[in-house]
């Protein structure tokens, strides 16, 4: 077992993670890090994995398949993680191997690097094990793909097999994109996860069988009240805190 951090070290603990081997503008807990690099391997782009650092010294996040949590201890750039429970699902070999192997490195990790929008976890001598980056939560310049959009009754639906939704966000502040059918664009506005959407206009194509789909799609997603980017998901939510639209990043 690994010898925990004196009693004096955990006092301070949340001055030193912001101080931790310099950078600015990022520190260990103020944002969700995406896993960019793991000993060099080829990641799995349709299995992202995640970290989230909590003051209170708790870990949680996404492992590629499972979702993962436990605690860590930090003493100025040391960092050592605790037992991670997870959860039990079944993926793809490749992304179960991938998973074993974050896993693993977390339990290797002796020294840690957070600043610039970047953490590197470190091993012995040095070695580096990981690289992360800070989930952006900026929409401009994004595309994505619709996995569900919530009906106006209380439920959440999924896209209906074989059609496709999309939605851009420019720089302009404008959003565009297909409905299944129709084309549709319209203003946007976003600050620190607050999100405003529409009025939204769209051409009056005849689609058999797509025409309430669209509908409902275009209302929740004008609905949308607050929005965030997590493992290369956007959630909108309603002011009731409902799901409004789940999204991917286009090409996920």
């Amino acid at each position: 077992m690994r010898r925990a951090t004196n009693a004096l070290a955990l006092a301070f603990v949340g001055a030193l993670m912001l101080t931790a081997c310099g950078g600015e503008g990022t520190s260990l807990t103020t944002t969700e890090w995406i896993l960019t690099s793991l000993e060099g391997q080829l990641l799995i782009a349709e299995a992202p994995i995640t970290a989230a650092f909590t003051d209170e010294l708790q870990v949680a996040g996404v492992a590629g398949c499972n979702t993962y949590s436990g605690s860590y201890e930090v003493d100025g750039d040391m960092i050592t993680f605790g037992l991670m429970a997870t959860t039990l699902m079944a993926c793809p070999q490749p992304v179960m191997e991938q998973e074993a192997s974050y896993l693993a490195v977390l339990d290797r990790t002796q020294t840690f690097a957070a600043g610039d929008g970047t953490l590197t976890l470190y091993g012995t001598g040095g070695q580096e094990l990981a690289v992360f980056v800070a989930e952006s939560q900026d929409l401009a310049e994004t595309a994505w793909s619709v996995i569900s959009y919530n009906t106006g009754t209380q439920a959440v639906r999924t896209v209906v097999v074989d059609t496709v939704i999309t939605a851009a966000f420019d720089e302009a502040g404008q959003i565009a994109g297909n409905a299944s059918c129709n084309d549709y664009s319209g203003p946007y506005v976003t600050e620190d996860g607050v999100i405003t959407i529409g009025p939204l206009a769209s051409t009056e194509r005849f689609c058999e069988g797509l025409a309430e789909q669209e509908a409902q799609y275009l209302a929740a997603l004008q609905s949308a009240t607050t929005y965030q980017v997590r493992a290369g998901r956007l959630e909108l939510r309603n002011a009731a805190g409902a799901l409004a639209v789940a999204m991917t990043r286009a090409g996920s």
